[in-house]
């Protein structure tokens, strides 16, 4: 009985834990002081989820989630778009729909969890002393610019891994650099020790590249370089399409005549006067026989031999009789 006993409480520890992985309730607070919860992000339930929160551990003064956030019309996360006080402290309550299941988080210094949106504005200039300028800004932070640090990675076009940086201020530089080589550069933030405990990095921001003195986004071919892999489809494209329309134009047979007459061959014309009339061109003509019997000369001439008498001093001729 003590080991049935034993089972079903430790059936009962490892549903409670695997409910616990399941909800996995992570709040951060974004650099507008906005906070973003989330739960179910090792899977989606069926089951709703209700979110309460407070501050200063009143929890009398708890407060509905304002907005939910939603995947196939089942509740995964909340928002609080009201700003908060970071440096107060904050509790999230997730309550299951059949009240069974709860989960509880408190923050006691928010602050901590913030993650700030990735720097923009992204510019790359270089000086006469050989040295990269890149410079950055952030817009619209709630946090003043002196609790924010950054990180700058960068990797040049011969480079296979990239360099990380750290930067305290809104610039960078780079000394020294190639200018045969292109580089490109990648910037990060988050709040820094001297204000909080904020260990969450924000993502990287879209990367800027520089080479041969101009500066372009990442991701765009610099105007005065084409690479040679483009050149090589381009022209493997173009004799592709010369040849396809040289085949269309010999196959086209009227714009063949026109370029290429064709020389007429008589024989076929007649074949049949061998084959058919042997030879007989009246009969390959189609000539009647009446016709050809009434184009026969029908008439007779009586011949007459004339001599001459030889005394040729004035005797008669004599005329023979016709023969």
């Amino acid at each position: 009985m003590g080991l049935t006993q034993f089972i079903i409480t430790f059936l009962v520890l490892c549903s409670s834990v695997h409910s616990k992985d399941e909800t996995d309730l992570q709040c951060t607070v974004n650099q507008h002081k906005q906070v973003t919860c989330l739960w179910h992000q090792h899977g989606v339930q069926k089951e709703n989820y209700t979110l309460k929160y407070w501050f200063d551990n009143k929890e009398d003064s708890a407060v509905l989630c304002p907005k939910y956030l939603l995947n196939e019309s089942v509740h995964v996360g909340c928002w609080i778009q009201e700003p908060i006080e970071t440096f107060t402290p904050f509790t999230a309550l997730l309550i299951s729909s059949n009240l069974e299941k709860t989960v509880q988080k408190k923050y006691s210094q928010p602050q901590n969890f913030v993650k700030l949106d990735p720097p923009n504005g992204l510019q790359v200039s270089n000086t006469s002393s050989m040295e990269l300028i890149l410079k950055w800004d952030v817009s619209n932070s709630s946090y003043p610019n002196r609790c924010i640090e950054f990180q700058v990675q960068y990797q040049s076009s011969t480079d296979r891994t990239w360099t990380v940086k750290e930067a305290s201020t809104f610039l960078f530089s780079l000394p020294s650099y190639d200018p045969e080589k292109m580089y490109t550069f990648h910037v990060r933030s988050k709040l820094s020790n001297s204000c909080s405990g904020a260990k969450t990095w924000s993502e990287w921001s879209v990367g800027v590249s520089w080479g041969r003195n101009t500066t372009i986004i990442a991701g765009q071919l610099e105007p005065n370089q084409t690479p040679d892999l483009k050149s090589l489809l381009i022209y493997l494209m173009s004799t592709f399409v010369l040849v396809v329309l040289v085949i269309i134009l010999i196959r086209v047979e009227r714009i063949w005549v026109i370029f290429v007459p064709r020389i007429p061959n008589p024989g076929k014309n007649f074949e049949d006067l061998f084959s058919t009339h042997e030879g007989d061109f009246q009969k390959w003509l189609g000539v009647s026989k009446d016709v050809v019997e009434s184009l026969k000369h029908n008439y007779s001439e009586s011949l007459c031999t004339v001599t001459e008498d030889s005394d040729c001093n004035g005797g008669e001729a004599k005329t023979l009789a016709p023969v």
